[in-house]
């Protein structure tokens, strides 16, 4: 994992799982690569086309550039034993253009993180109409005389928890993630 900033990549790096480096050495560290996946916020390439043939050799390298825009120069793409594929190359396989493929994805996201959030409310919704409920029955049981309450308070839990069960389970159905 090379990053603009080694300290910076060293906490995105599973321990163990890559090396972390500074960018000043890329090319190097691009030489018997396989596959590189970048993602930068970098305003012009950061990996040129000369690093990528020094790297290549006679090998083959599939390249993912994630980065809008591109961190790949385009003109790498060209190379012998070289893949690039770019942001608009993927969404255009996907059937659709750059923007059309980053409206989706973000739709998505956003779906299903509203969807977790409806079901996340669900619980304290819950927990206030038992809370409710369970004080109405209190206070229906305390207008009775001293010796019918605790027999009352025991029978109207078990029926209050029978009815609210159902009305719990519909209410989870409704914002439950599809």
């Amino acid at each position: 994992m090379a990053r603009r900033r080694c300290s910076r990549a060293a906490g995105s790096s599973p321990a163990g799982r890559a090396e972390t480096a500074d960018q000043g050495v890329l090319a190097g560290l691009l030489a018997g690569t396989d596959l590189l996946v970048t993602a930068t916020s970098a305003v012009a390439p950061v990996v040129g086309r000369a690093a990528l043939r020094t790297a290549l050799g006679d090998a083959e390298m599939l390249v993912l550039d994630l980065g809008v825009p591109r961190d790949v120069d385009p003109a790498g793409g060209g190379l012998p034993g070289l893949a690039l594929l770019d942001v608009d190359a993927v969404t255009a396989g996907a059937g659709g253009t750059a923007d059309e493929g980053a409206d989706r994805a973000v739709a998505g996201a956003a779906g299903e993180w509203m969807a977790w959030w409806s079901h996340a409310q669900a619980g304290p919704a819950i927990a206030a109409m038992r809370a409710a409920e369970e004080e109405r029955l209190r206070r229906s049981v305390d207008a009775l005389p001293a010796s019918e309450r605790e027999r009352a308070w025991r029978e109207g839990r078990r029926s209050l928890g029978a009815l609210l069960h159902r009305r719990t389970l519909e209410l989870r159905a409704r914002v439950s993630p599809a």
